[in-house]
């Protein structure tokens, strides 16, 4: 009984939030990157991964945001420690190009492999094609 009022308060709970993040999603898709912004910071803020990661795209190419890489590594991050596989992919791309970090090929090659490890089959080739070129891996 216990576990099914847990369950049921956090569905009621985490509604809003997923609420929030598709109607984000929605405006993204439509091109208005304000209201987007608008749903995804607050959100972020409160530590929503996939917000987080949102944000990081839209600092990264600039969607209604200076483009901004080094803002664009904060947000992928944030997201990437709580184990979203998409923005450990992205984190490890700024880091293999050195986009808002310096270039850090054993911090690229950190990031693709959780990603890859989550089964992110892109993040699996870049590891793959950095143990090739010997970058930021003993051969």
């Amino acid at each position: 009984m216990r576990i099914f009022l847990i369950f049921l308060l956090s569905t009621f709970l985490l509604q809003p939030v997923f609420a929030d993040v598709y109607d984000g999603a929605d405006a993204l898709s439509r091109g208005d990157y304000q209201t987007a912004f608008r749903e995804w910071l607050p959100l972020a803020k409160e530590g929503v991964a996939s917000a987080q990661f949102n944000l990081g795209v839209m600092y990264k190419k600039g969607l209604g945001v200076t483009k901004d890489y080094k803002e664009a590594v904060k947000w992928y991050r944030k997201a990437a420690e709580q184990g979203d596989a998409d923005a450990q992919y992205d984190l490890g791309w700024m880091y293999k190009k050195g986009l808002g970090v310096t270039q850090d090929y054993k911090e690229a090659v950190k990031w693709y492999r959780k990603a890859a490890e989550q089964g992110d089959y892109i993040a699996l080739f870049y590891l793959g094609m950095m143990y090739r070129n010997g970058e930021g891996v003993i051969q």
